[in-house]
C-alpha cells in the first residue's frame, strides 16, 4: 500500500518541475510501484495476481495516454480501474458462495499447522458467513473508492489528485484493516480448543495474502 500510493505522490511532486507535462510525470511516478511488484514476485517467486493486474491496467493507461494524445486522464484512472475490477471480484465471489478472502485463507494457512484447524472451521456454515460478510465489506469499500477516484480525477488537477487519492486510499485502507481486525476480536472460536482467529493472527503469510 506505501509503495503504490505514497511513493507515487513523492515521486510527482520531486520530478514535475524537471520534466513537460503531467503525463510524463504522472507515468514516471507511477513507474515506480510496477518495478517494485515485477522485482517482488521475482525476489519472493510467487505470482502477485492483483499486482500484475496493476502493472496490465498501468501498461494500457500509458498506452492510451500516449497513443490517444488525451493528456493525464487515463493515468489518473489507473487505481479507480483496479480498485473496480478488485470491488467486482469481491462482490462476484460471494455471489457464487465462494469469497474471495476464504480463498486466501485456505492458500496462506494450507502449509503451516494450523492448516487442519482452517479446513475444520471451513466446514461451519457460520466461518463461511462470517468471511462472505468481511469480503462483501471489502468489495463495497473497493467499489466506493473507484467511484470517488473517478470523480477525483474528472474534478482536480493532476497535483491535487494524487494528494486527494492518496489520502482517501489511505483512509480506506485502514478502515478496512481496522474493521476485519474488530470483526476478528468480536467473533466467537468456532470450536472448543481451536481458535480460527488465533490461526489468522499467528501466520506471517495470511496478512500478506489477504491484503493482495
Amino acid at each position: 500500500m506505501a509503495i503504490s500510493h505514497l511513493a507515487p505522490l513523492i515521486i510527482y511532486f520531486a520530478i514535475r518541475s524537471s520534466v513537460t507535462s503531467d503525463t510524463e510525470a504522472l507515468a514516471l511516478a507511477r513507474f515506480v510501484p510496477v518495478v517494485w511488484t515485477l522485482g517482488s514476485s521475482l525476489w519472493l517467486r510467487r505470482i502477485d495476481l492483483f499486482g500484475l493486474l496493476g502493472v496490465a491496467i498501468y501498461g494500457i493507461a500509458l498506452a492510451i495516454a500516449i497513443f490517444f494524445n488525451i493528456g493525464a486522464l487515463p493515468l489518473k484512472l489507473h487505481h479507480a480501474v483496479l480498485g473496480g475490477a478488485v470491488g467486482l471480484v469481491c462482490l462476484g465471489s460471494v455471489v457464487r458462495g465462494t469469497p474471495l478472502v476464504l480463498l486466501f485463507i485456505r492458500r496462506s494457512m494450507k502449509h503451516t499447522r494450523y492448516a487442519g484447524q482452517v479446513e475444520t472451521a471451513m466446514a461451519n456454515p457460520r466461518f463461511v458467513k462470517r468471511i462472505s460478510n468481511v469480503t462483501l465489506i471489502i468489495g463495497i469499500a473497493s467499489l466506493a473508492d473507484a467511484v470517488l477516484q473517478t470523480a477525483l480525477a474528472l474534478m482536480l488537477s493532476t497535483s491535487a489528485f494524487l494528494v486527494a487519492t492518496t489520502a482517501v486510499h489511505i483512509g480506506v485502507v485502514v478502515g478496512i484493516a481496522l474493521g476485519m481486525y474488530v470483526f476478528l476480536l468480536l467473533c466467537r472460536p468456532i470450536d472448543e480448543g481451536s481458535s480460527w482467529q488465533t490461526a489468522l493472527t499467528a501466520s506471517p503469510s495470511s496478512s500478506r495474502a489477504i491484503s493482495l
